[in-house]
């Protein structure tokens, strides 16, 4: 049978299944992070991308171990977010911004990076409780969107669910890729009642759960007795046709339009500022201010990761939010 549905051409891939994501998809999902019920994945710890930054941390994350207990006037800045966050090859905002701070003749500061490539702020609220908990930051800085706004395989990602059974999933994976399953599983889909529904018009995260998501996470963060930054992310927008994998990596649907979506997320962003009083340091205009173009290496490949010059310019403008010349931020609100 499975011979003869492979010399036929068959093939049948149901349009909804739970953990389905443009990015990470299955192969990444099982390789680069583990399953995890509150954040649906997170980063292995000791994982090496081969990149040249080292392998995580062991808590899963970009850089030296983190630790739970803070030392005597050290001021702890945990910035989370996504893939900007995390940062590249060339560099990543969290640690500039520790080496500026940290300058001639200023206190002691701490930069964790809590980013992860993938993560949406449905991910971010979430691990935000674990981080007040855990290291008691006493800044959080925050930059989610790009995930946000990118297309869901079938469920969004507040919808998504984690079956406790995960080595089914993972005999599942490989056993979907037979012809014959395949088959079952379209018997399956048009039983009644079970056939599925596509899920291409909804985002990872819709526009009123992304709005939602950045206020708890202020909330959440000023209650602890942490101070937020919010920042919007920046886009090399303008610079030559967007790069033709979005819809290839089904993160756009055909007629999206991309600058639109991006825009509405991130006036989002400085909504949320307005209503919560949190402080906006509004990279998106900030990088156009400057001609993008010099923050960008390739915008036909990559439109979404600022450059090293570009890593450089978001931690010296946060450094000038926090305080100048690396001046503690208390020690800069006592002066007043």
């Amino acid at each position: 049978m499975e011979i003869i549905l492979h010399l036929s051409g068959f093939r049948y891939q149901r349009n909804l299944s739970y953990m389905q994501f443009g990015y990470p998809n299955r192969v990444e999902l099982h390789q680069v992070f583990e399953r995890d019920p509150a954040l649906l994945f997170r980063m292995k710890p000791g994982y090496d991308f081969k990149l040249g930054f080292g392998p995580l941390n062991q808590q899963g994350f970009r850089g030296k171990d983190f630790s739970n207990e803070k030392p005597a006037g050290v001021f702890r800045i945990a910035c989370l977010g996504d893939s900007v966050t995390f940062g590249t090859a060339a560099a990543a905002y969290p640690e500039l911004l520790e080496q500026i701070l940290n300058g001639p003749g200023g206190k002691i500061f701490q930069v964790y990076n809590f980013g992860v490539p993938g993560y949406s702020s449905e991910q971010g609220k979430n691990l935000l409780r674990k981080v007040m908990r855990d290291y008691h930051p006493d800044l959080v800085i925050i930059l989610y969107g790009w995930n946000d706004h990118w297309r869901a395989r079938g469920f969004s990602d507040s919808e998504q669910k984690i079956k406790s059974e995960i080595w089914l999933t993972r005999i599942r994976d490989p056993v979907s890729k037979l012809r014959t399953y395949q088959l079952l599983n379209k018997f399956a889909a048009n039983l009644p009642g079970l056939a599925p529904r596509s899920g291409q018009e909804k985002f990872r995260v819709p526009a009123g759960n992304y709005r939602k998501n950045l206020k708890e996470m202020v909330e959440r963060a000023n209650a602890e007795g942490a101070k937020v930054i919010l920042l919007t992310a920046p886009a090399g927008f303008g610079l030559g046709p967007l790069p033709d994998y979005f819809e290839y990596l089904g993160f756009l649907k055909q007629g999206d339009s991309l600058e639109q979506i991006h825009n509405r997320y991130n006036l989002m962003v400085r909504e949320v500022t307005q209503e919560t009083g949190a402080p906006l340091l509004d990279l998106d205009l900030i990088l156009r201010a400057r001609n993008v173009k010099t923050y960008f290496d390739h915008p036909d490949q990559d439109i979404i990761h600022p450059n090293a010059a570009g890593m450089l310019l978001i931690a010296r403008s946060l450094a000038d939010s926090i305080g100048a010349a690396g001046r503690h931020p208390d020690e800069k609100e006592e002066s007043q």
